[in-house]
């Protein structure tokens, strides 16, 4: 095998062509690209470019596999290190669009290196903790007759472009869906339970969810506004009393919005007893402590915070994902109080745009 064949098999590999089907794509691809093939090029910018093509489009497989030949399969994917909050209702999204079009959709979270996969690994990290939306697996998918990728990369400051026809704020709309095809696996299912039994008690209980982190110190372009640590505070006090809970939960990964809460309800927070990490200029998929824990471990975590508050009597949160999961799982709050503040550098004044259009922080 060429240097060059060597190349196009690494790239595209995950979708087991042949190597003169490899070529034949990569020729085709390079033409739909608008590059000459016969010019002078550097192969790795080349082998770049299409990368990003294959990523960010959607696109079929040429002469897959045999089985399943009355059938079309979506493959739901994201590029990208996200958590849970963005995973879900971005593959939410992709789930709704293969429903309406006849195909079967297939999550796919062993393609790509994410935050709840070991560096490496050929496990679909997926369903470590999931099962597949209509029992197929990645495996089956990937041997079938036909076959379609969809998009798996977009770009973070834009809100969600998946043209539905739904807003992403239609809860009782993609409330159905989380029920219908997001679906814990038994040992996960298991596991949330006991965590439920363990932690809540059985009490009326007040769900509080606080982005913090970077987020409250970076103000990120088109991110949820947060109100500050003190509005919430009191919000929750407010909130606690006239609702009449017995104690709070509290769903956090800052450690100093913990402090705060645990110092103000003593004995009446309860939570989920993980890693939280301090507010920083750097993104927290960035920093070594972060990546030092455990990928299962990390994605176990979060999903019990996010059920745990779907789980609760009544629910405050502010702008994040996992507010938005919550909100999609819950089987419904007696009552509930979202902040909803607008996005920075949309509803405030923290930035402004250059000639060009790009967004740039001024101001704190």
């Amino acid at each position: 095998m060429s240097v060059l064949d060597d190349l196009i098999l690494k790239l595209t590999g995950i979708y087991h062509f042949s190597e003169s089907e490899l070529k034949c794509r990569f020729l085709r691809d390079i033409k739909g690209l608008k590059i000459n093939k016969n010019m002078t090029a550097d192969w790795k910018d080349l082998l770049t470019k299409l990368k990003g093509y294959y990523i960010a489009s959607e696109h079929k497989k040429l002469r897959s596999g045999k089985l399943n030949a009355d059938k079309t399969f979506y493959i739901v994917r994201v590029h990208g290190n996200y958590g849970w909050g963005y995973l879900i209702y971005r593959f939410l999204y992709q789930i709704e669009k293969a429903i309406k079009n006849g195909w079967i959709p297939v999550i796919d979270m062993r393609s790509y290196d994410n935050q709840y996969k070991v560096r490496g690994s050929k496990k679909n990290s997926w369903c470590e903790y999931f099962q597949q939306p209509c029992g197929y697996s990645l495996q089956t998918a990937l041997r079938s007759k036909n076959v379609i990728y969809a998009p798996a990369y977009y770009d973070d400051n834009k809100r969600l472009e998946e043209k539905s026809g739904r807003d992403r704020d239609d809860f009782a709309y993609w409330q159905a869906y989380c029920k219908k095809y997001i679906r814990c696996n038994k040992k996960t299912h298991n596991y949330l339970e006991d965590q439920y039994n363990n932690i809540i008690h059985g009490k009326r209980t007040l769900g509080v969810v606080c982005r913090g982190t970077e987020i409250a110190v970076k103000k990120p372009y088109m991110h949820d506004i947060l109100p500050s640590d003190e509005e919430v505070l009191d919000k929750t006090e407010e909130c606690l009393r006239k609702w009449n809970c017995e104690q709070v939960f509290l769903a956090t990964e800052d450690k100093e919005i913990f402090e705060k809460f645990k110092k103000w309800f003593g004995d009446c927070l309860v939570f989920v007893d993980c890693k939280r990490y301090g507010k920083s200029n750097d993104w927290l998929i960035d920093q070594k402590d972060f990546n030092k824990a455990q990928p299962s471990r990390q994605g176990l975590d979060y999903l019990t915070s996010i059920y745990l508050l779907s789980r609760c009597n009544c629910f405050i949160g502010t702008g994040c994902g996992a507010r938005r999961i919550a909100l999609y799982m819950t089987e419904g709050y007696e009552e509930e109080y979202s902040y909803n503040l607008g996005f920075y550098g949309i509803d405030d004044d923290a930035y402004t745009l250059t000639p060009s259009g790009k967004p740039i922080y001024v101001k704190g």
